[in-house]
């Protein structure tokens, strides 16, 4: 899945909105990766395996060892990805007229003016081309309670995310060479638990997702394409878009604290890097950082596959 330009104009959507075209609608970015490791991951596993998508040489190793189905998804996966994004460049200007109708008093940014849109009865008196443009952008399954189709992950995602948060300064030089300090004073052996400077952030607006990655690596494994299609869903949703998110790499107690600390931070890097490079989250909107085994969940086993989990944390407006 190489990186795609938005290049759709509204005039071809405009087109293929009022032809009824079936390739106007879009899928989540969650059910489109779905389809799309189902067709290459055993293609990835065989040919790509050292690489996450969106990586240097990846696209090139799909289209090389990728076979005809592989192809053929990753086509399609892309045109879902352009059709979508393309919709929500173009929403604000094809719901200006129904903007101006109903929410003339909302000229605070695109999550206020979403809100107005789907009450009731303005979504009801809206321009069916607006309310078209709204769906493909995938705007309406995740605030609108008229929706045919609620997409939970997504929604439950922009719920927890979405709560008032404060501007936050993140040093996460700081937070590692703390976490090294404290190895270094503690031992490498299983982190003490206890009340740190880390759980300051546990204050925050969060979101934890299991992510599986390979043996000791930063690759993630196709099953979990979909965790960061849902993500990237809800990060590039008007009620999350003005913030920024920290995110954060957690592994068990496998290993020492040191290597656990590396490897927890190439995680969170690799989870970075597919969000920005497959979908196009913009940069200044994601820290990456790794904590390794030092914030374990509680009441669980220290060794319990949960703790090897990535967390989402809106760290306020950018």
């Amino acid at each position: 899945m190489s990186k795609v330009r938005v290049t759709l104009p509204a005039i071809a959507l405009c087109i293929l909105w009022m032809t009824g075209a079936a390739s106007a609608q879009t899928m989540s970015l969650g059910e489109a990766v779905a389809e799309w490791a189902a067709a290459c991951g055993a293609d990835v596993e065989k040919s790509c395996s050292g690489m996450n998508p969106g990586a240097p040489g990846f696209a090139a190793c799909i289209q090389q060892n990728g076979s005809p189905t592989c192809q053929a998804a990753t086509s399609a996966f892309n045109a879902n990805l352009q059709a979508r994004y393309a919709a929500q460049a173009e929403a604000p200007k094809i719901c200006r007229t129904d903007v101006q109708r109903f929410c003339s008093n909302f000229n605070a940014g695109q999550a206020r003016i979403l809100r107005c849109l789907m009450r009731p009865d303005n979504f009801r008196a809206a321009s069916p081309m607006c309310k078209k443009t709204l769906e493909s952008a995938g705007w309406l399954d995740t605030v609108s309670i008229r929706s045919n189709s609620r997409v939970a992950q997504v929604a439950d995602t922009i719920e927890s995310l979405g709560k008032s948060a404060q501007k936050v300064g993140i040093n996460t030089d700081a937070i590692r060479a703390d976490i090294e300090a404290r190895i270094k004073a503690e031992g490498d052996v299983d982190a003490p638990q206890g009340a740190t400077e880390l759980d300051v952030l546990k204050q925050l607006p969060n979101f934890i997702v299991q992510v599986d990655f390979f043996l000791d690596s930063d690759v993630v494994k196709p099953n979990s394409w979909v965790t960061v299609g849902r993500m990237a869903d809800a990060l590039r949703h008007p009620l999350l878009a003005g913030n920024r998110f920290l995110i954060v790499g957690h592994t068990d107690v496998t290993g020492s604290r040191s290597h656990n600390l590396g490897l927890s931070d190439r995680r969170a890097k690799a989870f970075e890097q597919i969000l920005e490079s497959v979908f196009q989250i913009p940069a200044d909107r994601l820290v990456a950082v790794g904590v390794g085994e030092e914030q374990l969940l509680p009441d669980i086993p220290a060794d319990d596959p949960r703790n090897r989990r990535v967390e989402l944390i809106n760290i306020g407006p950018i």
